[in-house]
């Protein structure tokens, strides 16, 4: 039995040399593939606020450009109809409440004051990012009784290359 006693204690050693190199083939998680996959994941993220930055930046141009033609003239429908989603249009000959001869009428004047009254002129404007769609549009006017503050809550909504406005609501 001594005799066999080596050969035993080899092959003993053998098989356990054998099964740990089957084990290490096995799949492990290390911290090294938890921070692997974080920085995935962050990348995906960063990706995702640029893309967000950059929409932000589109629509708000937009409603730059929008706002300056539209304080040029008021009343061109044909400038506001090429901006506006049917929706919106619609919002806007719904609560048109005055007599109109054509039935094609648009309260435009939503975009900048509450109707009915004067205003003074335009003091300053600003455009804040309510969500990447929702923007709030705030005007300041210079009136004799003090700053004619109005605001108004706009949707947009991509539209080919461009944006259009889906939804208006004054606040």
């Amino acid at each position: 039995m001594t005799k066999f006693f080596p050969i035993l204690v080899i092959g003993a050693a053998l098989c356990i040399a054998c099964g740990s190199k089957e084990k290490t083939a096995e799949p492990t998680t290390t911290e090294n593939d938890s921070v692997v996959v974080a920085q995935d994941t962050s990348a995906v993220i960063a990706e995702a606020e640029q893309a967000t930055v950059k929409t932000t930046e589109e629509c708000k141009a937009f409603l730059e450009d929008f706002y300056k033609k539209l304080d040029k003239d008021l009343l061109d429908y044909a400038f506001v109809k090429r901006n506006l989603t049917r929706k919106a249009l619609q919002y806007l000959a719904d609560n048109y409440e005055y007599d109109c001869e054509g039935g094609d009428c648009l309260a435009t004047w939503l975009f900048l004051y509450e109707g009915g009254g004067d205003i003074g002129p335009l003091k300053k404007r600003t455009i804040q990012s309510i969500d990447e769609n929702t923007y709030q549009v705030t005007s300041v006017y210079d009136n004799p009784d003090g700053d004619y503050k109005y605001t108004v809550q706009l949707g947009l909504v991509k539209d080919g290359d461009t944006y259009k406005i889906d939804t208006v609501k004054p606040i």
